[in-house]
């Protein structure tokens, strides 16, 4: 219809009424392919196709990247979801680094995420020591949004005893402490297959007094756990829970040491235990293993604990992660060292508490002078380590329990139940 402004003013209008339903039609499209993307994603991992599915997740992100999905809730859900889902799968492979920034991106959408300021933390605690600030630091933000979760107070304690926090770290220590004393946790609670949950944060509390000079309480926090039915000496502090009974029948340091050719031990009982196959095949072979070790260029690094005062660094052996099925060594290992491997290999248990049990590794460890390793337990009871000395300078000791220093020495052994209490200086 004309009029005095002429045809543009309803021409203009059907143009525009016409241009917002095709663009209602495009977002749409674009909504229903980036849901169906991630939907191809998810069931790529159900049926075991990590590739597929990253792949597909990386093609979904690249979606919600459009201008016309930002600001979309649906949108934005599915990114989050699909942002930790990658994170998930970069994570698996070791790419910390990368599941790190995935996650990161989540907290730009949603800073009060609670389950990525959490993961955020386990990630920085798998990157090692030199993360330790960053591990604290996620794991304090997550103990604001859920301040009574004694997981995440245990966490942020962790974190700060390794980043030598101790102050901090005996606060939070105490506070996840109390969480499980008030939430009336049951003594035997365990997180996860394996992990008792009481006698980690006894442990760890007990060994924090420790290191800042508070024996007297450090005693009767690990004497709690004795009386509460978790362990028969405060001296024996594992954490993980017991497959089956290892040696509960002796409340006296598990030590084993040579005389005369003999093996002995402190009881009956624990002598049954000793690795007499193990230490017999490396006394044999001192020579070729000490060569071995010596000239190897593999790379050291430091001990992931925090455990030294001074400087001590380790060269683990086994690939744990790799050895579910079968015993696999890590990259470079088998050739640089053919010998103590052929033998480690040949152990019928060492094998077995690797690739069964999941508790045993092998690996050389490397101190300056001068270093102490702090006092601390073991984490299981079903394992026996056994030391070697391959250079050993004078006057270097190891005590156990509350037995007396023992002088380690090169070709000497010592093997003990490292459940209980030890230190090396």
């Amino acid at each position: 219809m004309a009029s005095e402004h002429g045809w543009f003013p309803m021409t203009v209008v059907l143009l525009l009424l016409c241009y917002c339903k095709s663009s209602e039609g495009q977002v749409a499209q674009k909504m229903a392919a980036l849901q169906n993307t991630y939907g191809q994603s998810m069931k790529a991992l159900d049926r075991g196709n990590a590739a597929m599915a990253h792949k597909l997740l990386y093609k979904a992100l690249k979606y919600c990247q459009d201008s016309e999905l930002q600001g979309i809730p649906e949108a934005m859900k599915v990114q989050i979801e699909a942002l930790i889902s990658v994170a998930r799968l970069e994570k698996q492979i070791g790419a910390f680094s990368k599941a790190v920034s995935f996650l990161k991106r989540v907290l730009k959408v949603d800073p009060r995420h609670l389950y990525v300021m959490t993961e955020l933390g386990h990630i920085y605690h798998k990157m090692g020591p030199k993360y330790s600030r960053k591990c604290f630091k996620a794991y304090k933000k997550a103990t604001k949004l859920r301040p009574d979760d004694h997981h995440l107070w245990y966490y942020r304690a962790d974190a700060a005893y390794s980043d030598g926090n101790l102050k901090e770290a005996l606060y939070a220590f105490k506070k996840s402490l109390s969480l499980l004393t008030k939430q009336e946790v049951p003594y035997d609670q365990v997180q996860g297959q394996k992990t008792l949950v009481w006698a980690r944060i006894l442990d760890r509390l007990g060994t924090t007094q420790q290191r800042i000079g508070d024996v007297k309480n450090a005693l009767k926090t690990f004497t709690r756990g004795v009386e509460i039915g978790i362990w028969k000496s405060p001296f024996k502090r594992f954490h993980h829970k017991r497959l089956y009974t290892v040696n509960d029948t002796d409340d006296s340091a598990a030590v084993f040491r040579e005389k005369g050719g003999v093996e002995a031990a402190t009881s009956p009982s624990s002598s049954l235990l000793y690795p007499t196959a193990l230490v017999s095949a490396l006394k044999t072979n001192f020579d070729a293993i000490k060569e071995e070790v010596v000239k190897t260029s593999l790379a050291y690094e430091p001990e992931p604990e925090g455990l030294a005062d001074g400087s001590w660094n380790v060269l683990s052996l086994v690939d744990i992660d790799r050895s579910a099925q079968k015993l696999v060594w890590k990259d470079g290992v088998q050739e640089a060292m053919p010998e103590l491997t052929a033998i480690l290999s040949n152990i019928t248990e060492f094998k077995s508490c690797v690739v069964v049990l999941g508790v045993c590794d092998a690996y050389i460890s490397r101190l300056t002078p001068g270093t102490h390793i702090k006092p601390h337990c073991g984490p299981t009871n079903l394992r026996i380590r056994t030391h070697l000395g391959i250079d050993v300078p004078e006057d270097c000791f190891i005590r156990v329990a509350d037995s007396l220093p023992s002088r380690m020495s090169e070709g000497g052994f010592f093997v003990f139940d490292d459940a209980y209490e030890h230190e090396v200086w």
